[in-house]
């Protein structure tokens, strides 16, 4: 029996301590969702867990409970969701389609939940902005709390970002981080133009948009499906990521080391821009998204070799190299819009330990810098001064080298937020 997309979605909701959306897609191959189906639950998986600070503030007044079971909890969430924030789905349908999906999981509290959904239902129905504004406003406790809220981030990370950028630059990444972003094709040079791509995909009325060497889809969808896919003509990497790769001028020739390579995006990169002509090693922890490397870089057609490496920095390959690629795990806050369950992940102690680690990379990193000639590319994916700039002097020190060029990216309608760094 196929899996109805809500009950899919709150099946995936239930695994908090997970990422429900990286396990969305297999999910919903198991399910076998049709591509609308599939669009709707995905939209409904992510909004939720985006917007639950939101939704929790929107429907807690109808609520007396204190406690409540964590999948009732859930239930409300999707199900407000739906009300405010998704146009095209009538109220009605809404609430009765949740709470069908919710029945066999929450059971004899499924009339309490149609209680507080039908409650936001008919609060919302004349004047849905100024039903979430009293809403909103009857949550906060403080101005920045009040932005916090609405915006449905963590009120820690929004006053951190007012102190350092201001109130109306924090509004605008709290906007940004809260769109929908298209998906980006980097195209595959070796193997097809930027032109033939784009030519394909609308051939089969796919909508793409041109943006330097990318393509910009504005309706999310199954990659594999796309056409180009098999043939490995394009893959899909963020235009911040492919900006990052640009900075570090790979050339042909040269030995580069990606040492925190996974999923591969700035290997396979780096060897385009090197025209295929350079010795691209690239290593990583974690054994199973090594060999996810391997299968795209042979559909891809680059010659990547690949590292299983530990934590220490044990089995990195020996030799001297002209670029280390450093993409290192971090605070992420440049892409919480795509990672919506990182930005309910964020304190203070989850980005001390970030650098820590960041700076046992980066000292390994250096040890390897033995020639005179080697070029590091610091990247994040985060906006923190921490793990940005002030690890890129850290790293330049340890190093020995010089910062040469810096770019903090801020997130847009178009492309992820994130931090470059070449020191050389």
């Amino acid at each position: 029996m196929k899996t109805d997309a809500r009950q899919l979605v709150l099946q995936l909701l239930g695994n908090e301590h997970g990422f429900p959306t990286r396990a969305f897609s297999d999910s919903a191959n198991q399910a076998e969702l049709s591509d609308r189906d599939r669009s709707l639950a995905r939209e409904i998986l992510a909004g939720t867990i985006r917007m639950q600070r939101a939704l929790d503030a929107a429907f807690t007044p109808f609520c007396k409970k204190k406690k409540m079971d964590p999948m009732v909890r859930w239930t409300l969430r999707m199900g407000v969701y739906q009300l405010l924030y998704l146009d095209r789905i009538p109220a009605h349908a809404a609430v009765d389609a949740t709470i069908g999906a919710a029945s066999p999981i929450i059971r004899r509290a499924k009339g309490f939940a149609n209680a507080i959904l039908r409650n936001v239902e008919r609060g919302s129905s004349s004047d849905p902005t100024g039903f979430l504004e009293k809403a909103f406003n009857r949550a906060a406790k403080t101005p920045s709390d009040r932005i916090a809220i609405e915006y449905s981030f963590p009120t820690f990370l929004v006053k951190r970002w007012i102190q350092e950028v201001g109130e109306n630059a924090s509004i605008q990444r709290l906007k940004m981080l809260n769109a929908t972003p298209p998906m980006s094709l980097r195209v595959n040079t070796l193997r097809a133009t930027k032109q033939e791509v784009h030519a394909e995909l609308l051939e089969q009325e796919v909508s793409a948009e041109i943006h330097g060497n990318a393509l910009l889809l504005q309706s999310p969808t199954n990659p594999q499906s796309l056409p180009g896919f098999s043939e490995g003509k394009w893959a899909v990497q963020d235009l911040a990521s492919q900006e990052t790769v640009l900075l570090s001028k790979p050339q042909a020739g040269e030995r580069i080391l990606d040492l925190c390579a996974a999923p591969g995006g700035k290997s396979f990169a780096s060897f385009e821009q090197a025209k295929g002509e350079a010795e691209v090693h690239a290593c990583d922890v974690d054994s199973k998204r090594l060999e996810s490397i391997s299968t795209d870089a042979e559909r891809l057609g680059h010659n990547i070799q690949t590292h299983l490496i530990d934590l220490g920095g044990g089995n990195i390959p020996n030799g001297e190299w002209d670029l280390i690629l450093l993409d290192v795990p971090c605070s992420n806050t440049g892409v919480l819009g795509k990672r919506p369950e990182a930005r309910w992940r964020f304190d203070k102690e989850s980005l001390v330990q970030s650098v820590a680690t960041q700076k046992k990379i980066a000292r390994t990193a250096a040890q390897l810098c033995t020639n005179g000639k080697t070029r590091i590319l610091w990247s994040t994916c985060s906006l923190e001064p921490e793990e940005n700039h002030e690890m890129a002097k850290f790293i330049a020190k340890e190093a020995k080298l010089e910062l040469s060029e810096e770019r903090l990216l801020e997130p847009t309608s178009f492309q992820a937020g994130g931090y470059a760094a070449l020191l050389k």
